[in-house]
């Protein structure tokens, strides 16, 4: 699997910026990169243009998925009479559950959501929603309520489940547009999240379970210094020593690498 790039910082904006914000970005970047513009580097500028809008696309799906949201909320409050509820709320079949599930989580009852997700996961598996819902409703909602989860700090699970759908997209010749933002989000709960709160052997195989998602030299050197530290952390004193001078290699000064230094400097 290839570097998932984060579409706010290929187009140059931050998190929450505007639909026109967003394009004005993609506009400047796609003059900026246009394979006519760069005849003498020709398959670096086509490179940069497919990120750009690549991009582009990301952030535009997610802002689309933004304002259904608010749109569907502003539309249940503007409604003077409560509507007909959805055929799948008065059924009890897998399906109708799942779909359930996804219609509490657009509406932004998590906490429901949550409780039936698990009740679905006892019963059938972490593959419960695959197997009942469409691909689009089960992207929308494997996503969603792996967010909610993390929400709730049931980071493990919520792991699992992101992981699952960029397994599932990874072969795919035309995969969702929203994997990279997912990667991204995976990549914080292994390199961050999860060894915060996990054993020094648990911490490794987070670390190890990061590498195969495409991971940038900045991020391979935090996972080379984590190995480092879960290592010292067991004793493994020859075994942190070469990790961090793997972390030291890619250049990424923190003042927690200058600790762990300190915390091996009679065996460097």
């Amino acid at each position: 699997m290839g570097v998932a790039l984060n579409p706010y910082k290929v187009l140059g904006v931050k998190e929450g910026a505007s639909q026109r914000e967003v394009k004005i970005a993609f506009r400047r970047l796609a003059v900026r990169y246009h394979p006519d513009k760069n005849p003498d580097r020709r398959a670096w500028s086509e490179e940069k243009f497919r990120q750009v809008y690549a991009a582009y696309e990301t952030l535009l799906a997610q802002l689309e998925r933004k304002n259904r949201r608010q749109s569907l909320q502003e539309r249940m409050k503007a409604e003077p009479e409560k509507p007909e509820e959805p055929y799948f709320l008065r059924r009890s079949d897998p399906k109708s559950r799942s779909l359930t599930i996804l219609h509490m989580l657009l509406n932004g009852d998590k906490e429901d959501a949550v409780h039936m997700f698990q009740e679905m996961l006892r019963e059938h598996g972490v593959s419960v929603l695959a197997s009942f819902l469409p691909r689009r409703d089960f992207l929308d909602c494997q996503f969603l309520i792996a967010e909610a989860l993390e929400e709730k700090g049931n980071l493990h699970l919520a792991a699992a489940l992101l992981r699952q759908l960029v397994e599932k997209e990874a072969d795919r010749r035309y995969p969702w547009h929203y994997v990279p933002v997912v990667v991204e989000k995976l990549k914080d709960l292994y390199l961050r999240k999860l060894p915060r709160s996990s054993s020094p052997e648990q911490a490794l195989k987070w670390y190890e379970e990061s590498e195969s998602l495409g991971l940038s030299a900045r991020e391979k050197g935090r996972v080379a210094q984590g190995k480092a530290e879960a290592f010292l952390s067991l004793g493994k004193i020859g075994k942190a020593v070469r990790h961090f001078r793997e972390a030291e290699r890619f250049g990424n000064a923190s003042r927690s690498l200058d600790r762990l230094r300190v915390s091996l400097s009679g065996h460097l």
